[in-house]
């Protein structure tokens, strides 16, 4: 068979094909537009990386199996993170299977690649101490220092990924019971206990901060940054590395650390496992299984320091 394009669609080109599929997964509700902006980054790269190998303009010859396994080497090697890769699959799956399906293509050259496994390089969490610094190193007393308690407190306290927390509204707080919605992946909703230190900063962020950073544009953005315009994903990614570099944390710290470190502490305390699913938002048990291996590492490892005959 050829990965040439159908002869009933006409001449055309990777490039023109990139264009087409994003198109397509702009009008599908499901894909978020955070996914939709990394699935066209990654095969933006691709096709340039074949580009570059080949040594020419992209024509209108697919890109076979063995071009995609030489991306793929390249990416690895550029030491990006599984969770990374399984990504970059995801998208490369995507994008040849809308090839095939429209009849731009003949075969799927992506059957046989296989998706990283993500759960055996695990970051270690925080301590327990630490993650309760770095909640506690905002200064109170300022309007920014509220704000980031609150962001800490929720990323820790109540395991938000950072594109959830972003994207909370005042109207997803329902403090007189305890608990905040928020909208996970595949626009899917999910209702999050708020423990009373969670709570508290959120109550003094809407009573003291809030009012002082919102604008007469600012929209209903619950987290507003300096100029009362939504606190980006970037902004997050600052300010934790920021406040745990002043907690004196040397581990590299981020959101999805502190995500991943409030499942572990739940499973370290006995939490049972279905519910941190629940907690999390993971649509299948198994991805929160991966958290089991850091338990049973943890386990293994105290067994070894402490036990007279380890």
């Amino acid at each position: 068979m050829s990965d040439s394009p159908s002869s009933e669609r006409g001449a055309s080109s990777p490039l023109a094909w990139l264009r087409t599929w994003v198109d397509s997964l702009t009008l599908e509700s499901s894909v978020s537009e955070l996914t939709r902006v990394a699935y066209e980054r990654d095969i933006s790269r691709f096709l340039a990386s074949v580009a570059a190998n080949r040594g020419r303009p992209l024509d209108d010859r697919a890109p076979d199996r063995s071009e995609i396994r030489t991306f793929l080497r390249e990416e690895r090697e550029r030491g990006l993170a599984p969770a990374t890769m399984a990504r970059i699959v995801s998208a490369l799956r995507g994008f040849y299977r809308f090839l095939t399906l429209e009849g731009i293509i003949e075969r799927d050259t992506t059957f046989g690649v296989t998706t990283p496994k993500r759960w055996r390089i695990l970051p270690e969490p925080l301590s327990q101490d630490d993650a309760r610094r770095l909640v506690e190193t905002p200064d109170d007393d300022t309007v920014l220092g509220q704000r980031d308690r609150a962001i800490l407190e929720l990323l820790y306290g109540a395991g938000l990924r950072v594109s959830e927390l972003t994207r909370l509204e005042r109207g997803d707080l329902h403090l007189e019971l305890d608990t905040i919605r928020c909208l996970g992946k595949g626009s899917k909703q999910r209702i999050v206990p708020l423990g009373k230190q969670a709570k508290r900063a959120l109550c003094r962020y809407l009573d003291r901060a809030r009012p002082s950073l919102r604008r007469p544009t600012s929209p209903e953005t619950l987290f507003l940054s300096r100029t009362g315009r939504p606190l980006t994903r970037d902004a997050v990614f600052r300010l934790v590395k920021r406040h745990a570099g002043a907690a004196g944390i040397r581990q590299r710290t981020y959101p999805h650390l502190m995500r991943h470190t409030f499942a572990t502490h739940l499973l370290d305390e006995g939490a049972d496992i279905r519910a941190v699913q629940e907690l999390l938002g993971h649509a299948d048990i198994s991805t929160t299984q991966i958290y089991t291996h850091v338990e049973t590492e943890r386990l293994k490892r105290v067994h070894r320091d402490f036990h007279p005959r380890a």
